[in-house]
């Protein structure tokens, strides 16, 4: 049984997208109306750079200034660059997306090889050491790779180098959040929007203290009545986080209220949060929000999905992916749409890729050995489920003891299959999981098909009457899929 982790999208998060396309997020870098606080030695090195640079120009010392130049915002040191790296034409694959990116080009593609940009990286390093953003990109790629303990020293490296700036700081959070260290990610959250007014760093503080429950009390009251119109775009992270408190508090009229007020000039951060809250939570928002869902992959993939168009939800979340290599969550969705689209080959291929960064995520596990079992490939997912630890959360054991129990009737042990199903069925009612629920039953009447038992098509009336009435995509693709068995069975055997 499939698992996608939606419910775990519901704060506003920032994304940690790649160094090469921070110019096209005006979230991360512009408008700037809040100093960049860096080391001074590391300014005034940043001189001495351009001033050698324009005494003897080659085409590395320009690199290096120019992603100092990009987060200090000097336009004139960017264009002067520019055009320098320009005329020349040349310059290492990794850095060439900064560049062009800066341009208002972007030539980001999938499957860029990484392994050759953290090379280049390294050596850029040794020269410049004091570049946080370079660290940071390093940091981005070691995770992505899942090398933790290189990736913590680049992460650690560059917020030390620049502990206030709205980038590095928001893609710290994110990072340590994907780790779990809540207290850490709160921590350097809080002391940047404590240095800083910027409400880009007040957000991040503000989910930081949510995730920390014990922390929401030592936030500071924000009046958000105070907030000039023309810059709702920089406080509508802050806003729609403070809508989640709201939300929280059993105050949904407050919540709702400052959603609207968030959604007016929405960041793509809000954009991807707004489609969680409307999904999930107030789904009559939808009609007067006026939100434009191409802003954010992964709002995009969600709406796509939902509507059951799989092959542009497909699109969307690989492009999703692309934003979030390091995240779990895109290649969970990503691995069901594509089982769900009978294409389980590929579900295997998105699912091995994201475990790379996530090795111990047992959702992307169970997808994985979910698809391996629909592409009859049993070994596989019975080796991919035997790695699972005793000591699972029931949440998980729901999806376990399912997957498990196709594995089983994969294996022609019906009984035993019918068992696991059966223990899948009983703990999602036990827990009030009603959507997984049936799911189970949903996926049981499936298995009971494929084994040929002759009872199969009433047991599967009744599971089909049970869910009739749900709107979620992954239950009415497995009810259409229920439904063309019955068909096939009464065509070639008769109704009775």
């Amino acid at each position: 049984m499939i698992q996608t982790k939606d419910a775990k999208r519901s704060l506003v998060i920032p994304k940690w997208i790649p160094l090469s396309n921070i110019i096209k997020n005006p979230e991360n870098l512009k408008p700037r109306k809040f100093p960049f606080n860096v080391n001074p030695k590391t300014t005034d090195e940043l001189s001495a750079e351009l001033k050698l640079f324009r005494d003897n120009p080659n085409k590395f010392l320009a690199l290096d200034i120019l992603s100092s130049a990009i987060v200090l915002d000097d336009k004139a040191v960017i264009k002067e660059i520019n055009e320098y790296l320009t005329i020349i034409n040349s310059f290492p694959r990794v850095i060439e997306n900064l560049i062009r990116n800066s341009l208002d080009k972007n030539i980001y593609k999938y499957g860029e090889d990484i392994n050759t940009s953290v090379s280049i990286l390294r050596k850029k390093l040794n020269s410049y050491p004091k570049n946080p953003l370079l660290w940071l990109e390093l940091g981005r790629l070691n995770t992505i790779k899942g090398h933790y303990d290189k990736a913590n020293r680049c992460i650690t490296i560059a917020i030390s180098l620049a502990p206030y700036e709205r980038y590095i700081v928001r893609s710290a959070f994110r990072y340590y959040l994907h780790i779990g260290d809540f207290d850490k990610a709160y921590y350097y959250a809080k002391r940047a929007a404590d240095f800083s007014s910027d409400p880009f760093l007040k957000s991040i503080e503000v989910n930081g203290a949510i995730l920390n429950d014990m922390k929401l009390s030592k936030i500071k009251k924000i009046n958000l009545k105070l907030i000039p119109n023309n810059s709702f775009f920089q406080y509508s992270e802050l806003i729609e986080s403070i809508g989640m408190i709201d939300l929280k508090l059993g105050n949904d009229q407050k919540a709702k209220k400052n959603f609207r007020l968030a959604w007016s000039e929405p960041t793509s951060n809000v954009v991807s949060h707004a489609e969680w809250i409307i999904r999930n939570r107030f789904p009559a928002m939808l009609e007067d929000s006026n939100l434009d869902f191409s802003q954010s992959f992964e709002a995009q993939t969600w709406r796509h999905y939902y509507n059951l168009e799989l092959d542009r939800a497909i699109i969307s979340v690989r492009q999703w992916i692309l934003e979030e290599q390091y995240s779990s969550h895109p290649f969970l969705l990503g691995s069901c749409l594509l089982t769900q689209a009978s294409n389980p080959q590929e579900a295997i291929n998105i699912a091995t890729e994201g475990l790379i960064a996530n090795p111990d995520d047992l959702p992307l596990k169970n997808n994985l050995a979910y698809a391996y079992l629909i592409n009859n490939d049993v070994s596989n997912a019975e080796l991919i489920l035997d790695s699972f630890p005793k000591d699972i959360s029931d949440y998980d054991r729901i999806f376990y003891y399912a997957t498990k129990g196709l594995l089983e009737f994969k294996k022609r042990n019906v009984s035993t299959g019918r068992q696991l199903y059966n223990n899948s069925i009983e703990l999602s009612q036990r827990m009030n999981e009603i959507n997984l629920n049936k799911k189970a039953l949903l996926n049981l009447a499936i298995a009971e098909f494929e084994s040929k038992n002759q009872e199969a098509i009433l047991f599967a009336k009744k599971v089909i009457e049970y869910v009739k009435n749900s709107t979620l995509p992954d239950i009415r693709i497995l009810v259409g899929r229920l439904e063309k068995l019955i068909n096939l069975r009464i065509e070639k055997e008769g109704n009775y």
